[in-house]
C-alpha cells in the first residue's frame, strides 16, 4: 500500500438477513468471497487505479446483520482530486446495490429496450416495466466476473433461508429483497447488447448515383467508398430542381454532397457493424458521367 499515501475513503453497506442469527460456516465463507470479488470488481471497473479493503463486523443478536466497511485508495499519482476521492466509495456502493436491483428487475432475461439518459440508464424489461439504474451498470452489466461475484454473494443466502428475504442498507439507500426476490436476482444473465451511443461525422465527398427516383416515393441509392449506400436526403431543394428540369440527373451521373455518417457504438466503445446510416444534408453540386463505371458490392 505504499503507493497509496492518504487519498483513502470509506464507505459501508450493512446486511440484513431474516431468520435467526446463524450461518452456516462454509456458506458464510462463500458469501464473504462473493462480497470482497464484487466490491473488488465494482471499484476496478469504475477506477481501474483503485484499491479496495474489506472489513466485515460480527453479526449481530437477535437476527442476522452484518456490516461491511470498505476501504477505497486510490494511487496519488493518478487522483489528486479530493472530490472524487470523496465520493467514489458511495458511487462504488451505489453501483453494487442499483447492479442488484437491475439483475433483480431484469428476472434472467435480457431487456427489452435500453436509454441511456445523462447520468442514469433507464431499463426495460421484458414485462414491458422500467427501471432506473446508475449509469455505471452500462459497463457492468456483461461483466461475467461481476455476475459470478453475485451469485456467490446471494446464492448462501437463499441456501441459509429458501423463504427468507434480505436487506441492503447504505448511507444513501435501503433495499429489501423478497425470496422471490433472490429468486430473480439469481437467475443466469443473458449477453445483453448495450447501445451506450452513435459516433457520427460529417464529410464532403462526390457519389455516384446507382438508382435515380424521378417518380414516386423510392429509395435513392449511391456508390459511395466502393460500396452501395441508400441515404436519407434532407435536401429538398435538390427534388424541386429536377422537378423543374433545372437539375437534369439520371443514373451513372455524379453529385457532390455534404453527408452526415453515423454509427452506433456498444458498451466498450466499439462501432457495432450494419448500424451506419447516411444522411444527405446537402446536394452542392452535380456532374453528368458519359460512360459511368459502376461498381457494385
Amino acid at each position: 500500500m505504499s503507493d497509496f499515501k492518504d487519498n483513502t475513503n470509506l464507505s459501508s453497506l450493512s446486511l440484513h438477513l431474516d431468520g435467526d442469527n446463524s450461518f452456516d460456516a462454509s456458506l458464510f465463507i462463500e458469501m464473504i468471497q462473493g462480497a470482497q470479488e464484487l466490491f473488488d470488481l465494482t471499484a476496478k471497473e469504475i477506477c481501474p487505479e483503485s484499491n479496495v479493503k474489506l472489513y466485515v463486523s460480527a453479526p449481530k443478536e437477535g437476527s442476522f446483520n452484518i456490516d461491511f466497511a470498505a476501504v477505497y485508495a486510490f494511487i496519488d499519482t493518478l487522483i489528486n482530486n479530493s472530490q472524487n476521492i470523496m465520493t467514489f466509495a458511495s458511487t462504488a456502493i451505489t453501483t453494487i446495490i442499483n447492479l442488484i436491483n437491475l439483475r433483480k428487475h431484469l428476472k434472467g432475461q435480457a431487456p427489452k429496450d435500453i436509454k441511456e439518459q445523462f447520468d442514469s440508464l433507464e431499463v426495460i424489461n421484458q414485462e414491458g416495466s422500467s427501471g432506473q439504474f446508475n449509469i455505471n451498470c452500462k459497463q457492468l452489466i456483461n461483466n461475467g466476473e461481476i455476475n459470478v461475484a453475485i451469485n456467490k454473494f446471494i446464492c448462501p443466502m437463499k441456501q441459509r433461508n429458501p423463504n427468507g428475504g434480505m436487506s441492503l442498507s447504505s448511507r444513501e439507500t435501503s433495499v429489501y429483497y423478497s425470496s422471490y426476490d433472490i429468486e430473480d436476482i439469481i437467475k443466469p444473465m443473458p449477453y445483453t447488447e448495450i447501445i451506450s451511443s452513435q459516433h457520427c461525422t460529417t464529410v464532403v465527398a462526390n457519389i455516384l448515383i446507382k438508382t435515380a427516383v424521378l417518380i414516386g416515393k423510392g429509395k435513392w441509392s449511391f456508390i459511395y467508398n466502393n460500396h452501395t449506400i441508400v441515404p436519407e436526403i434532407m435536401d429538398t431543394r435538390f427534388f424541386e430542381d429536377i422537378q423543374r428540369n433545372e437539375r437534369p440527373i439520371k443514373a451513372g451521373d455524379t453529385i457532390r454532397v455534404k453527408m452526415q455518417i453515423c454509427t452506433d457504438i456498444d458498451s466498450l466503445n466499439q462501432p457495432i457493424e450494419k448500424t451506419t446510416k447516411y444522411t444527405i444534408l446537402e446536394v452542392l453540386d452535380s456532374s453528368a458521367n458519359s460512360s459511368p463505371q459502376l461498381t457494385f458490392d
